[in-house]
Formats: structure tokens, C-alpha cells, sequence
């Protein structure tokens, strides 16, 4: 399964997650606009950028035919029109979506 990964990520936090994906043929990149995303009939799961200068809408998901998940490393989606992706039947997670684990996390 590949997963793509557009969301800018420190160095040391991609090694960490690299190095515990064994089963996962990855992708990575950053996307900060539409144009940068690149179609891939392969990707299942893909952790986008809540940064970027697009809204990820259904006509996006067109470059992921068999898309299953959409992560965002954020709290907010408001860079996902939500409802039209999920109505895709992608499932979509935040970082609200694991509340108990939120709250461990301190600055």
C-alpha cells in the first residue's frame, strides 16, 4: 500500500514514522499548492498539508482513485471541504478525533 505524505515534517519526526512503516510504500513531499500533487493510483492513505494554499475537495481526490484515508496533522479541517470528501467515502482524520490523546500532548 503506498501512502503519501505532503505535510512538512522535522527531519528527526519523519525518521520516526518512516522507520515504523514497514508495510507502507511512501511517498513524500511537500505540497503547498494544488499544481504540486502528483496523481497516483497507488496511494490508500495520504497525510496532507493543513498549511497549503488549496482546499482538498473531490475533485482533488481524482489524483487518488483508490483513496481510503485522508490525515491531517492539525486540529482544524478547514483546508477539506469534509462533507464533499467524505461523501467520496474517504474516512477523514483530524487530531480532535483522538481527544484522550490530544490532551497528553504538552508544550
Amino acid at each position: 500500500m503506498r501512502l503519501l505524505w505532503t505535510a512538512p515534517a522535522p527531519s528527526q519526526l519523519w525518521r520516526a514514522v518512516r522507520d515504523n512503516l514497514d508495510h507502507w510504500n511512501v511517498s513524500k513531499y511537500e505540497a503547498w499548492v494544488e499544481d504540486e500533487l502528483r496523481a497516483d493510483e497507488r496511494v490508500r492513505a495520504w497525510v496532507c498539508n493543513p498549511s497549503a494554499a488549496f482546499t482538498i475537495t473531490a475533485k482533488t481526490l481524482l489524483l487518488y482513485p483508490h483513496l481510503d484515508l485522508l490525515v491531517t496533522p492539525s486540529t482544524g479541517t478547514n483546508h477539506i471541504a469534509r462533507g464533499e470528501v467524505e461523501a467520496t467515502g474517504v474516512k477523514v482524520m483530524s487530531l480532535l478525533d483522538n481527544r484522550v490523546e490530544l490532551e497528553t500532548i504538552s508544550a
